[in-house]
């Protein structure tokens, strides 16, 4: 069981501490799977680690290496959304992408009554459409691909339907 000391980290046992990282892409955004830091007393020293990375940093004292895992926490905060962002990139070309309210959203550039989204710690992307003024959901799905694939079929079909639109 932990228990969480007044500065953020929690206390695993007497010679070790753990914060979560925050989200580095969107994958792990959505998921909530992002990696850990840890500070931990081993031969004298307090070593600062994180689960992705190989090696440790050490420091003479507690304080010390929480103060160095934090600096690295709050970097990492200071650039989540651009990361998400950057890590949307390869879809910008048929998608306006943007994060709203902890959300983040893809609406095609083609047709914006199509729209992805997913939020912080809910490992799922939902595809959705517009269709005569209700939602309808096209894909509720762990990955993304699938998410735009489903939301890219109905945006051929509009388009090649006479009409208001495809029926769902």
């Amino acid at each position: 069981m932990t228990t969480t000391t007044g500065d953020l980290w929690d206390k695993l046992d007497n010679g070790s501490y753990w914060q979560k990282m925050p989200a580095a892409d969107a994958t792990q955004y959505i998921s909530g799977e992002t990696d850990d830091i840890f500070v931990t007393h081993e031969h004298g020293r307090w070593w600062v680690s994180r689960s992705s990375n190989v090696g440790a940093d050490d420091h003479a004292s507690l304080a010390e290496a929480k103060e160095a895992g934090q600096k690295i926490i709050d970097a990492a905060n200071e650039a989540m959304e651009e990361n998400i962002l950057d890590s949307l990139s390869n879809y910008s070309d048929r998608w306006t992408i943007s994060i709203e309210g902890g959300t983040v959203l893809l609406t095609s550039t083609e047709n914006d009554k199509a729209t992805i989204f997913g939020s912080e710690g809910s490992p799922k992307w939902i595809a959705e459409v517009d269709a005569e003024g209700e939602n309808k959901v096209l894909a509720r799905t762990d990955y993304l691909n699938s998410a735009v694939a489903a939301a890219e079929v109905w945006i051929k079909k509009d388009r090649a339907s006479p009409g208001p639109g495809p029926r769902l």
